[in-house]
């Protein structure tokens, strides 16, 4: 009997077999764009809990400072953020601000003057499905001392070495090797093929919450 392939649709429509592939976009490109009043250190916090909450770990990037031009503030800022789900699992997030045109006005709220932020703000983001990432182990880097003493009048020469520092080396489950890559569609079909698709399913979940939340930032009704 013919196997009943797992597939999800994604933005441009086309199958993605998610049991085949390592690497598959759960959400790629996504945008929201508002021109008008915003809070934008209250965005910021929206997308810096929303990664808290749900246990990411990752950076919050300047890619450029935001420039003062007679208009307003214009920059872009961006966050990557990782979960590591299992040892075979992860999810990646991208979300990047574009901003312009930015200028810090007041106005009134409930009753109270409160500082706001009014200009164009464009929200990207993209999430990703990563399997076969493998584990992350210490590598530990040497460097060579040279040492230098005299012995009954000749000098000797001698190397030892130092640690110098430490790093990290990625190593997946499954190598590129054809036989390990035979394993892996095994593996990938007939042992871990419920979690697999479970874990696609909570991402596609966390996906949406966050979409849900930044558009509830922007005073954007829910769609």
């Amino acid at each position: 009997m013919a196997e009943k392939k797992s597939i999800v649709k994604g933005q441009d429509r086309k199958p993605i077999d998610i049991l085949k592939y390592d690497n598959i976009p759960v959400e790629k490109r996504a945008w929201l764009t508002k021109e008008g009043y915003f809070d934008f250190e209250a965005l910021n916090r929206t997308v810096i809990k929303f990664f808290s909450e749900y246990k990411y770990s990752g950076k919050w990037q300047s890619n450029m400072q935001l420039k003062n031009l007679p208009q307003g503030k214009e920059g872009e800022f961006e966050f990557e953020a990782k979960r590591n789900a299992d040892p075979y699992h992860k999810y990646i997030f991208n979300v990047k601000f574009i901003i312009m045109h930015m200028k810090t006005v007041t106005v009134e709220k409930n009753g109270k003057k409160v500082p706001m932020n009014h200009g164009w703000i464009h929200i990207i983001f993209d999430c990703y499905f990563e399997k076969n990432w493998g584990t992350e182990r210490p590598v530990s880097s040497f460097k060579f001392k040279h040492n230098k003493e005299i012995k009954d009048g000749e000098i000797e020469y001698s190397s030892e070495p130092v640690l110098s520092g430490s790093s990290y080396e990625k190593k997946p489950m499954f190598s590129k090797a054809p036989f390990s890559q035979f394993l892996k569609y095994l593996y990938d079909r007939y042992v871990i093929k419920r979690q697999t698709l479970s874990h696609f399913g909570k991402l596609r979940i966390e996906v949406q919450e966050l979409s849900n939340r930044l558009k509830k930032s922007l005073d954007m009704e829910y769609v």
